[in-house]
């Protein structure tokens, strides 16, 4: 993606570049270690997807509130910027079922992660990290009467909801995250893992996004 960030900045503004170290467990490193070249041959994407005053939200878990904002990944051998535009939106249509505007180019975030009770012993090799770069843009849908059952058959179950209870139920699964680490991790298989692994990551980029788009602070982690 790198030849087309300039113009992807002329035409939707320059995004704002935030590093986020991120300590996980082994588990999890080994995880995102063993998905880092699928990762790096394409380009991961997070969308503030609005529809009215709400933003589109995938339902992770239904019984905790569990929400997760639209991410997807693109191949990397886009190289021109029409084609970037087509694939970003048709990959929205195929996996959501909406239609997007595109609306800025809001931030990068260059994610580092590192094992527990690693991280001070780092010494600056990528041997006992895994790195992750994520695009976030905001985009707007018109057509959200096609949120239906019958749209959504064999696509990622959505819905609306405030930005406020998005940010609210990401921190309440920190929360939760983090007890579990204080007691020594956990013992989920490794999809579970994995997704745990991008839980900071997640509340990060979310709320440092809302941050420069409505001036939130960032909240306490």
């Amino acid at each position: 993606m790198k030849p087309l960030i300039p113009e992807i900045e002329e035409r939707y503004g320059a995004a704002r570049s935030i590093l986020l170290p991120v300590v996980v467990t082994r588990p999890q490193l080994e995880m995102l270690r063993a998905a880092e070249k699928e990762s790096e041959e394409g380009w991961n994407f997070m969308l503030l997807l609005f529809g009215g005053a709400r933003l589109v939200a995938q339902i992770a878990d239904e019984q905790s509130h569990a929400y997760r904002l639209p991410e997807f990944r693109l191949a990397a051998d886009i190289l021109d910027l029409e084609d970037f535009e087509v694939a970003f939106k048709a990959k929205v249509q195929s996996s959501y079922g909406l239609k997007v505007e595109f609306g800025r180019y809001l931030l990068m975030a260059q994610c580092t992660f590192m094992a527990t009770g690693e991280a001070e012993d780092n010494t600056g090799d990528d041997l006992g990290t895994s790195s992750r770069t994520l695009h976030i843009f905001t985009a707007r849908t018109h057509n959200l009467d096609d949120l239906t059952e019958e749209n959504q058959a064999g696509r990622n179950a959505i819905t609306l909801v405030k930005p406020t209870a998005l940010l609210d139920a990401l921190q309440a699964e920190w929360a939760d995250y983090k007890t579990q680490l204080a007691f020594g991790g956990t013992m989920g298989d490794m999809r579970t893992e994995y997704d745990k692994s991008w839980t900071m990551v997640r509340l990060r980029v979310v709320a440092t996004a809302f941050q420069r788009l409505f001036g939130w602070p960032l909240p306490e982690l």
